[in-house]
């Protein structure tokens, strides 16, 4: 996988002719007034003022409504802080499972009352120029908060170890996140993203640590791909580390 991902970007850069600014997704700086992005698997991402975006997952909203907000409340075009606004709708997801029964989670008598997730976000980023023989660098830091509405129900029919600890909010938790992410332009053509966040259950004792790691290219003035590695570890209740590989094609306008 490793050597296919090399040789991949390897190709795309022989003919990449538009040069590649520093990716802005997860970051405290917003896309302008109607520029975005749109991914296949990420969210996709419009600019409706210079300081607003709003943004969606395509491919999960059929089955799991969602939608977020992200501001920019300040900004120097160095240093920019940003609060961020997510909601989520999972009952409907829940209750194709229980019908569909593609997992087995969900007896026929649970009931799944509806439920909101929301996700409050700041976020502070600041750009760097010229650091270690890159073009440009930017580093971003978060704390995030998920909560999400009371319900009638719970969710007892899922494994305990196939459950994220995102999941924790469904059965009445509250989830506290640090993140930290840095993106750095290595060439005109290709960025490098790393991200490190710890998460904790609030009134609980779970917790875990998560990174990822992404090669961004860009193919030509609109299209760009993603290519790199996700993990996340749970060290007080699952000593496995979780490795996945990440891949996306993302179209990018009003650039």
């Amino acid at each position: 996988m490793t050597k296919f991902l090399l040789a991949l970007f390897f190709v795309f850069s022989l003919s990449i002719v538009h040069a590649q600014e520093l990716w802005k997704f997860n970051t405290a700086v917003t896309y302008g007034k109607n520029k975005g992005v749109i991914g296949l698997f990420q969210p996709s991402v419009y600019g409706v003022t210079n300081w607003l975006d709003v943004a969606v997952n395509p491919l999960q909203f059929v089955v799991y409504p969602n939608v977020r907000l992200t501001a920019n409340l300040w900004n120097n075009k160095q240093n920019f802080v940003s609060t961020r606004v997510a909601a989520y709708y999972p009952t409907m997801a829940a209750r194709i499972e229980q019908k569909q029964k593609l997992l087995g989670w969900f007896s026929d008598d649970l009931f799944f009352s509806p439920q909101l997730i929301f996700k409050y976000e700041m976020i502070y980023s600041r750009n760097w120029k010229y650091i270690g023989g890159s073009k440009a660098q930017r580093t971003s830091g978060k704390v995030m908060l998920m909560t999400a509405t009371e319900s009638e129900h719970t969710f007892p029919g899922v494994p305990f170890e196939a459950m994220d600890l995102r999941s924790f909010i469904l059965n009445r938790y509250n989830l506290l996140g640090l993140e930290m992410k840095h993106d750095a332009q290595l060439t005109e053509r290709l960025n490098l993203t790393l991200d490190i966040g710890w998460y904790k259950v609030i009134r609980d004792v779970h917790y875990s640590f998560e990174h990822k790691c992404l090669l961004s290219q860009r193919i030509n003035h609109h299209y760009m791909v993603q290519g790199g590695y996700s993990f996340k570890v749970y060290p007080n209740y699952l000593k496995q580390l979780f490795f996945s590989p990440v891949i996306d094609v993302m179209y990018l306008f009003g650039i």
